[in-house]
């Protein structure tokens, strides 16, 4: 096998053993274990099950960052722009199950703060694509810094860690839930 093969099949083992067990609850021996392979030859992949733990959700930052560019670029309608952000969203992070999503939010502060900078640097993507669908009459004249506040005010408050495990949601249902919500409020029905 391809070191590149031998790595990424370790980054699938381990989301898939986190998904069920949360981060604490699996170690470095059963995800070698699990990859047919020793600890030390995946000592030469990842340092640390921490370092594998940030490499996942880095990937997944970048990977939303580069699908919203890719959105940005080719989706001119407001509407269909704002929706495939959230099936984005909901596609990279609605199988984040809740073991490992309150493992991340316990222990790995740092990883948290990545999410908050990932959402602060969206903000003129979501201004200017809020700002288009005013203009083209499909959202309410609702000033964009407000519509982009309350977007983001509401899913710091509903779209975070503590609030889906304190309700005993998935991360899938909280999306899904909270885009119809906002979308519905936004969408200027008298066009």
């Amino acid at each position: 096998m391809g070191e590149s093969i031998v790595k990424q099949k370790i980054i699938e083992i381990f989301k898939r053993l986190s998904s069920a067990f949360g981060i604490r609850g699996i170690t470095i021996d059963m995800i070698a274990s699990e990859c047919g392979i020793s600890k030390k030859t995946l000592y030469k992949f990842f340092r640390s099950k921490d370092e594998l733990v940030e490499i996942v959700f880095d990937a997944i930052l970048d990977q939303m960052r580069a699908e919203f560019r890719t959105i940005e670029r080719t989706e001119s309608d407001p509407l269909s722009r704002l929706d495939r952000f959230f099936e984005t969203a909901y596609k990279l992070f609605g199988s984040i199950s809740q073991p490992l999503l309150r493992d991340v939010r316990r222990y790995y502060p740092v990883i948290n703060e990545r999410i908050r900078e990932f959402e602060r640097e969206q903000i003129d993507l979501f201004t200017g694509t809020i700002s288009r669908g005013i203009r083209a009459g499909v959202f309410k004249n609702i000033h964009p810094a407000i519509v982009v506040g309350f977007l983001t005010g509401a899913s710091n408050s509903v779209l975070n860690p503590d609030f889906i495990l304190e309700h005993n949601l998935t991360v899938e249902d909280s999306i899904v839930a909270f885009k119809s919500l906002f979308l519905s409020g936004l969408l200027d029905h008298k066009s």
